[in-house]
């Protein structure tokens, strides 16, 4: 018992020692771990942003919409001036419920045939301006779905915890797309190849679709980067240690 309480006490000695790198790693998570929104000026010109470019009228619920925007204000929040200045030609940001809606909408602005495992897209056009399509998987499981075929709520809660989670990923990858854009700013330097390729490609450990080419990889580096909170932030650092480096001279994130 004893023994079990010095376990106990350890532990929590060391969950209190984490907290200033929680803080310094994502200052828009407060001492005790939960998410708090950007204040002053930042974060009204985050907040305001979100409310002028995000479209969610595809969004099934209320619930879902406000989801959205509490999302897009979380990964917005971790980006500083600079990145929102290049972020401003942005025309929408358009978050779906499912990822059908995605390729739907994708095949209907591009007029080519979608992937089957499209869950997001960033498109740029010839004017300048750039739309982002992002969904989530897997579906939500929805209470009357949950009756009919007699789903515990257990399974219910964890399969939409983790749509919730891969929504919020989603978006942030395809912000990602949108910071670099089309003229590869960040992806296409030589400094963030090497890196990418001696980390990410070669050793694995962020996701089979970040060892696709290094435009993919520095969008799978941002979702670990802003879209998984201050313990995404931190296994960047300690496990792609030259790849982080390159991200935070770029001056992108608060």
């Amino acid at each position: 018992m004893n023994q079990h309480r010095k376990e106990l006490i350890s532990t929590f000695q060391r969950l209190k020692e984490m907290v200033p790198e929680f803080v310094k790693f994502n200052p828009y998570h407060g001492p005790d771990g939960r998410f708090t929104t950007a204040s002053g000026a930042h974060g009204k010109r985050v907040k305001n942003f979100v409310k002028k470019k995000l479209v969610s009228q595809f969004m099934t619920s209320e619930i879902e919409k406000k989801q959205a925007q509490e999302q897009m204000e979380e990964i917005l929040s971790t980006f500083n001036n600079k990145a929102l200045d290049r972020l401003e030609g942005m025309d929408k940001l358009v978050v779906l419920s499912r990822k059908q809606h995605v390729q739907e909408l994708y095949e209907h602005l591009i007029k080519e045939p979608a992937d089957d495992a499209l869950v997001g897209s960033y498109l740029e056009y010839t004017d300048g301006t750039y739309m982002i399509l992002s969904g989530g998987h897997p579906p939500r499981i929805s209470t009357k779905m949950a009756e009919d075929h007699d789903i515990p709520k257990e399974q219910v809660e964890a399969n939409n915890a983790k749509a919730f989670r891969s929504k919020r990923g989603v978006m942030a990858h395809e912000i990602y797309h949108a910071l670099d854009k089309k003229e590869q700013k960040y992806s296409g330097s030589e400094e963030w190849k090497s890196a990418w390729k001696e980390e990410i490609r070669e050793k694995g450990g962020l996701s089979d679709y970040a060892k696709t080419n290094e435009i993919e990889g520095w969008a799978e580096f941002g979702r670990c980067m802003s879209g998984q909170g201050p313990g995404g932030r931190m296994r960047a650092a300690r496990k792609f240690p030259k790849c982080y480096k390159y991200f935070i001279e770029q001056g992108l994130l608060k």
